[in-house]
């Protein structure tokens, strides 16, 4: 069983679906397709590449579908049966707070069968506002496994094939090189080799913030900052988003430095084991600092997942820590995880510096482990015809007192509350599928037949 990236693909799909060595004996290929839904019911950036595919092979087919048998020739064979020899199941990640709820997975499943695959399983879905790991854990266990186990291999068990060891730690395919001493000069990175999530650390902008003002009174008792930041080098239209690169506060990175004994000065450059350099890709530029590292790139607040807890589990020395993490990890725990990881907004952070200070880990299987900090977007609020020079922003500043009395502060709002005016932030532009006409008289026209209409009705 190969784990790919839609990204590593898109060269020669077919070629990676179609692989004639992996083929069964009756001739087929298998394939899972776990598809993120982004945005506006849009799909992720490595995933567009496929669906683009995907939907020009529908297209050409549906193109002659209204001609005979004999007039559809040769083309419309192609394309309807361009995926004949693969079986696949689709499982949808996406949130119900979304408009556009997993729109990509619905998306792929339909599209896949018209290009002439066969549909294995129903398509699943995920719900990130709830408990998305418990969808996929009950649709893996109780729809899609059943089904492999009965149709491919009726003596596998399938236990076997998902529960890990536990009799040593995960595999790491990172090394740690530590440096002698300071370097500001980063390693030039061929794109290729760079974690399609992770591009915006080499790409972003740093952009300086040249205003930030409160705009709700201190009776209220919380706070919305209007921010506004250089556009000079970040080219946006109105109604686009604007990307920041978050970073963790000075507090929180000395906790996590301190609980694993962590030099934050030392400077390292993150390289691969050997026997994975092929496969080797840069999470984030290096060399860095410990420090940089920490604040920049490893998301130390946000609630870890429970796949994530049952590998935090296998560094923990104490038997005690070690039972209650892989508790929460399971299947039985989950609404305890909901409860004391979850609601609690329990991080990476919180786990080893208090709750289970028995983790120990060298730096490598900590950045292996820990999740990427990701860019928060926010709408920007200003024309570009109006202010083309700067980007306004409207941020509320998350602040909320946890059951422990404990205050949890969202990582990006809090960063932009506390930046300086000509500090800067890292930023970068995502588009928006949202438009007004670019000639104004169609909306004037629009706006002159709904008052006609309404007259006429009077």
């Amino acid at each position: 069983m190969d784990v790919v990236g839609l990204d590593d693909i898109e060269e020669d799909i077919l070629g990676s679906l179609l692989n004639d060595r992996k083929k069964d004996d009756n001739g087929r290929n298998r394939a899972v397709f776990l598809m993120s839904t982004y945005g506006e019911g849009e799909p992720t950036d490595n995933a567009v590449s496929f669906i683009r595919f995907l939907k020009e092979s529908h297209d050409a087919n549906e193109s002659v579908m209204g001609d005979s048998e004999e007039k559809k020739g040769e083309e419309y064979v192609k394309n309807r049966i361009v995926l004949r020899d693969l079986d696949y199941a689709v499982f949808g990640l996406g949130n119900t707070q979304y408009e556009h709820y997993n729109a990509t997975g619905k998306a792929t499943d339909i599209l896949l069968e018209k290009s002439g695959a066969s549909r294995m399983v129903q398509l699943g879905l995920g719900d990130d506002d709830a408990d998305l790991e418990g969808d996929f854990e009950s649709w893996k266990d109780n729809v899609l496994w059943p089904v492999l186990k009965k149709k491919y291999n009726s003596n596998c068990e399938t236990n076997g094939l998902i529960k890990p060891s536990t009799e040593k730690l995960p595999d790491c395919h990172y090394e740690i090189e530590y440096l002698d001493g300071p370097t500001t000069h980063k390693d030039r990175m061929n794109f290729e080799h760079v974690q399609l999530s992770s591009k915006h650390y080499f790409t972003a902008s740093e952009a300086p913030v040249t205003e930030k003002r409160e705009l709700r009174s201190p009776a209220d008792g919380g706070s919305t900052i209007h921010i506004e930041i250089d556009a000079s080098d970040l080219d946006y239209q109105t109604a686009d988003n604007l990307a920041i690169l978050p970073v963790n506060d000075d507090a929180t990175v000395e906790r996590i430095a301190k609980a694993l004994n962590y030099d934050l000065g030392s400077y390292f450059r993150l390289t691969p084991t050997k026997g994975h350099e092929s496969k080797f890709t840069a999470l984030f530029p290096t060399p860095c600092t410990v420090y940089e590292c920490l604040a920049k790139y490893c998301d130390l607040v946000g609630p870890l997942r429970r796949s994530e807890l049952k590998q935090l589990a296998q560094y923990a020395k104490d038997p005690t820590c070690k039972k209650a993490l892989l508790r929460l990890a399971s299947k039985e725990g989950k609404y305890e995880y909901k409860e004391k990881v979850m609601d609690a907004k329990v991080g990476i952070v919180d786990i080893i510096s208090s709750l289970c200070p028995s983790i120990s880990m060298p730096l490598e299987h900590f950045i292996s482990l820990c999740p990427r900090l990701q860019p928060r977007y926010y709408t920007i609020s200003s024309s570009s015809s109006v202010y083309s020079n700067s980007i306004h922003a409207t941020v509320s500043v998350l602040s909320e007192e946890r059951k422990d009395g404990s205050t949890f502060k969202g990582i990006c709002s809090n960063y932009l509350s506390g930046m300086i005016k000509d500090g800067k932030v890292r930023a970068f532009i995502k588009d928006s599928t949202f438009r007004l006409p670019a000639d104004v008289r169609n909306i004037l026209l629009f706006y002159h037949t709904i008052d006609v209409f309404c007259t006429i009705l009077t």
